[in-house]
């Protein structure tokens, strides 16, 4: 599976009619991290109009999606706002917009027009990384075969995300999928190691 999300926080602002429509872009990975992130916007933006927002997560495989209008006319706002991260194939990410009313009505045409182009320009200059599903797994080997392993690891392209050392060296791995988890115990099991596995995660690809 691989997906397209952000490598970071971004935003961007426009002005219509005198209001002023600031678009946040955030990575966000449940639905939990989201209020958490609009409970943030709603701390820093007190005096704003309407704070509209549109998220898209995985979350144990299950795209989740939400769109809010905050008041604004239905269908204005975050229908708008989710339409654009539909559009870009966006998942694990939360886009919000915060209006600050200039005392001109926009009409809902007016509207739609302007969450959507608000979320488009900040989507337009996000950095778009695609992620793709991995193998997290921990192997524990003595310590006079470090080099050993080290060398075959690095033959074989293997990722070490993290080293360890307790009566045994323990590394974790970042392991493409089960068939390259299959040649590597081939190759290092007859070195007194022992594989554990331990999650599935998404890595970067670009």
């Amino acid at each position: 599976m691989e997906i397209k999300t952000i490598s970071n926080e971004i935003s961007d602002m426009l002005i219509v009619s005198k209001s002023k429509f600031i678009a946040y872009l955030f990575p966000c990975d449940s639905k939990e991290e989201a209020k958490d992130i609009l409970l943030k916007l709603k701390e820093m933006h007190v005096e704003a109009t309407h704070i509209c927002y549109a998220y898209i997560i995985n979350e144990d495989n299950v795209l989740l999606y939400k769109a809010n209008d905050d008041n604004e006319p239905s269908q204005t706002a975050g229908a708008p706002i989710l339409n654009v991260l539909r559009k870009n194939n966006l998942t694990n990410v939360l886009l919000a917009v915060v209006r600050y009313f200039g005392g001109i009505k926009l009409g809902a045409g007016g509207l739609t027009r302007t969450y959507s182009n608000a979320a488009a320009l900040v989507v337009k200059n996000a950095s778009i990384v695609t992620l793709k599903e991995a193998l997290l797994y921990k192997i524990y080997f003595p310590y006079d075969k470090v080099k050993e392993i080290d060398k075959i690891l690095e033959v074989n392209n293997i990722t070490i995300n993290k080293k360890e050392y307790d009566e045994n060296v323990i590394y974790s791995l970042i392991i493409k999928n089960d068939e390259v988890v299959n040649e590597l115990k081939k190759k290092i099991e007859y070195l007194n190691v022992r594989f554990e596995k331990i999650d599935k995660i998404m890595i970067r690809v670009n």
